[in-house]
């Protein structure tokens, strides 16, 4: 692949994504994880911690 497809492609899907959550529209962001995905926010804030699945990540992604 070119750098710059590469790139062109990457950059469509994250605004696509954050796009979804600024929208709202929070279960088809969710689409873009596995259904078995974990996901994990570093720190000791209320933020971090461990999502199992997509349904604790779009709750998780439902707080922005």
């Amino acid at each position: 692949y070119h750098p710059n497809v590469y790139a062109l492609l990457v950059g469509s899907l994250l605004r696509w994504f954050i796009a979804q959550i600024n929208h709202g529209r929070v279960a088809r962001a969710a689409w873009f994880f596995h259904e078995d995905a974990t996901f994990v926010f570093a720190g000791d804030s209320s933020w971090s911690g461990r999502r199992q699945g997509r349904e604790e990540i779009a709750e998780w992604l439902d707080r922005f």
